[in-house]
């Protein structure tokens, strides 16, 4: 099987080929690309831009999220009523939503897709902020703080999955470690928001300004199609390489024209596993 300089672009001339996973049947002259090399070929360009886009405005919700309780604590516990002791279990209802969500959120991923989770996510943290703002009373209050963190601490893990199976070995890490800085920016910006908005309107209207960012990233997302190397984990290589071509598309390259298959190799069959299980123990940290 002959090989070319941009990737392991392989000829298959007849008979079959066997990565020791996923048998792969040709007919003559059939062009095969693994999907690492089918996204290292066509190269970064307007749709990982998309992609980031999104990535960074979901982050930055997530980060908005644990900071903003510590300028509501005194508001809430005017509001409701209850001691300082009582309104701690705010912070903690939060962060056990991110524990279940991490572990829950990052297995569906895995079975269902990361573009499906990525939506869901970012929605139920809507949810669950939208009811914050809306609480009539403490445990209601309490509850929609667990929805939150429950869509908080799946989208993490997913996102960043979704963001690598994306983007090129060149230039990932450092795409990867601005992604991780919009946690960062979400704080800042948690910080803006209280200090121009809690004053003047209220802590309801200031939790409800936070749901703002997930309005862009649902219309990001809707341009971000599954992940190929998801549907290729599924039997999907059809759906796969018309992914891949949309990206190529998009991004204004030929590297795939000659391509009729893309297949899986050695160990790129990984789950997420390490992505979601490593997040819950930093949520029992914090």
């Amino acid at each position: 099987l002959p090989c070319t300089p941009a990737g392991r672009l392989y000829t298959m001339r007849k008979g079959s080929f066997d990565d020791g996973q996923h048998l792969l049947h040709s007919e003559a002259g059939a062009k095969v690309l693994s999907c690492n090399d089918a996204v290292e070929n066509v190269g970064c360009g307007p749709f990982q831009y998309t992609l980031a886009l999104a990535s960074v405005f979901a982050w930055m919700n997530d980060g908005i999220q644990p900071l903003l309780l510590s300028f509501l604590m005194d508001e809430l516990e005017d509001e409701f009523n209850v001691s300082g002791v009582m309104s701690s279990l705010i912070g903690s209802a939060l962060f056990l939503g991110m524990l279940i969500g991490s572990f829950f959120w990052g297995y569906l991923s895995d079975t269902r897709g990361r573009r499906m989770v990525f939506f869901s996510t970012v929605g139920c943290a809507a949810i669950g902020s939208l009811g914050v703002a809306l609480a009539p009373n403490f445990p209601l209050l309490l509850i929609f703080e667990v929805v939150v963190g429950f869509g908080v601490g799946g989208n993490l893990p997913v996102v960043y999955a979704l963001c690598s199976e994306f983007l090129p070995t060149k230039g990932r890490g450092a795409a990867l470690a601005v992604l991780a800085s919009a946690w960062s920016i979400g704080e800042l910006i948690a910080a803006g928001l209280a200090w121009i908005l809690l004053p003047r309107v209220g802590w309801r209207a200031l939790v409800g300004a936070t749901i703002v960012p997930t309005l862009f990233v649902f219309v990001l997302v809707k341009q971000v199609p599954e992940s190929p190397r998801f549907l290729l984990l599924q039997g999907k290589k059809d759906q796969a390489l018309r992914v891949m071509r949309y990206v190529a598309k998009r991004n204004r390259s030929s590297a795939l024209a000659h391509t009729q298959q893309l297949m899986q190799v050695g160990s790129e069959d990984r789950s997420t596993l390490l992505c979601w299980a490593v997040s819950p123990p930093t949520h029992i940290l914090n």
